[in-house]
């Protein structure tokens, strides 16, 4: 008998392309899964023995479990490497990834960014898709390691987070003080409290 683990939020490619119609994610989220995937590509090249190469990775083979958490999926296309193989593989197979460097080099990433994060600083978007550029580089010497992808989507979602704070706490400053204060009354205690929602972006 095989037992399948439940995955509530479907696959990536069903959150890219709305197949079940939920409600839009935060930008901390998608860069949370970006980076969950990548470090996932990292153990496999450098910490699992042998070390794995997938060999196909799309997003319909990362898997979304419990709160967007991401789980890399179908082998069919690995490779298992010898623990003396150094170099992987500079070839790329499996799906043909693509962005067009029009789009970085003039300016155009808000004409094919999702609608939900056009308010987000155009510079951060461009280190995200400028990153992309470079793992889908034909050239494996010009690809950087995952250890590096998601290093570097760590850092970007850690600069989104505290840019996010500062924002919130820089139109705190200037909200009437009653919003702050404590008022007991006869019919009970009501407070006023302020809510910062990082996961939803807000």
């Amino acid at each position: 008998m095989l037992v399948y683990e439940f995955i509530p939020n479907g696959t990536l490619f069903d959150l890219i392309h709305g197949t079940y119609g939920g409600s839009p994610i935060s930008l901390d989220t998608r860069l949370k899964i970006a980076q969950e995937s990548a470090e996932a590509l990292a153990y496999l090249h450098l910490s699992a023995s042998p070390p794995i190469v997938h060999g196909d990775v799309k997003s319909p083979n990362i898997l979304l479990g419990d709160n967007y958490v991401a789980k890399v999926t179908d082998f069919g296309a690995s490779r298992i490497l010898a623990k003396d193989e150094i170099q992987f593989i500079t070839m790329v197979q499996g799906t043909l990834g693509y962005l067009d460097p029009e789009y970085l080099q003039e300016n155009k990433l808000h004409s094919i960014l999702d609608r939900n994060i056009l308010s987000v600083r155009i510079e951060l978007l461009q280190e995200v898709a400028q990153l992309a550029k470079c793992c889908l580089s034909m050239n494996g010497e010009e690809r950087p390691l995952m250890i590096e992808v998601s290093e570097r989507l760590r850092y970007i979602r850690r600069t989104w987070r505290e840019q996010l704070i500062e924002h919130v706490s820089n139109e705190t400053e200037y909200l009437p003080d009653y919003t702050l204060n404590y008022h007991p009354s006869s019919t009970g205690q009501h407070r006023s409290l302020m809510a910062l929602d990082l996961e939803n972006g807000r």
